[in-house]
C-alpha cells in the first residue's frame, strides 16, 4: 500500500563533485493511514513516519558521456527511520533520474530500498520520491569537442601571429636595405 501526505514532505541538500560522486542528506516525513495494510496488519489508527538519511551517489553519465537533460544515478547510504517514535537504523540503496528543465532547475525521481538493521516496527521497505532540484554555484566545464575547438583556435591564432611577425620582419629588412 502507498502512503503519502498532501504536502511537500521531503527535504534534501547535497553536493556534487566533478568525479561524478555526490553526497546528500535527506529528511522525510510521512503518515501511515488508518485502514491501510502495513506488514500484513490493517492499521487501526494513523502512524507517523520520519526518516533521516545520508547518501553517496554516482552520476551514471560519467560512464557514458553527457546525455543532455537526462541524468541517471545510483547510490547507497545509511539512515534512521522511526514509526510512532520507535526506530531503527537502515541500509539504503537508491536508483533515480534527474530531468533538467534548464541549467539550474530539474525534476528528481527516485526509489530507495531501505533495509532495517534491527527488529521492531521499522522493517524493510521502499521509499519513492519526486521533487524539484535547484543547483547552486554551477561551474561549467568544456566538453572534449569544445576543448578540441579551443585548441584549434589557439593554434590558428599562433600561426597568424607568426605570419604577422614574419611580414613585419620582412618589411623592416626591406626598409633597412633601402637606407
Amino acid at each position: 500500500d502507498w502512503h503519502a501526505v498532501p504536502y511537500p514532505s521531503r527535504l534534501s541538500f547535497g553536493r556534487n563533485f566533478r568525479s561524478g560522486l555526490a553526497l546528500e542528506g535527506i529528511a522525510a516525513e510521512n503518515k501511515f493511514q488508518e485502514g491501510k495494510v502495513v506488514e500484513d496488519v490493517v492499521l487501526t489508527e494513523d502512524r507517523s513516519y520520519f526518516s533521516i538519511d545520508s547518501r553517496v551517489s554516482y552520476n551514471i553519465n560519467r560512464l557514458f558521456g553527457r546525455t543532455g537533460w537526462f541524468d541517471p544515478y545510483v547510490g547507497a547510504g545509511l539512515g534512521y527511520t522511526t514509526i510512532e517514535g520507535e526506530g531503527n537504523g537502515t541500509y539504503n540503496g537508491v536508483i533515480g533520474i534527474r530531468a533538467w528543465l534548464s541549467e539550474r532547475w530539474g525534476i528528481d525521481l527516485n526509489s530507495s530500498g531501505k533495509w532495517s538493521m534491527g527488529d521492531g516496527l521499522v522493517t524493510n521497505h521502499m521509499q519513492h520520491a519526486a521533487g524539484v532540484v535547484y543547483q547552486f554555484n554551477i561551474k561549467k566545464e568544456w566538453s572534449k569537442q569544445g576543448l578540441d575547438k579551443i585548441s584549434k583556435i589557439e593554434e590558428y591564432l599562433r600561426e597568424q601571429k607568426r605570419l604577422q611577425d614574419s611580414i613585419a620582419a620582412a618589411q623592416l629588412a626591406e626598409e633597412e636595405a633601402r637606407r
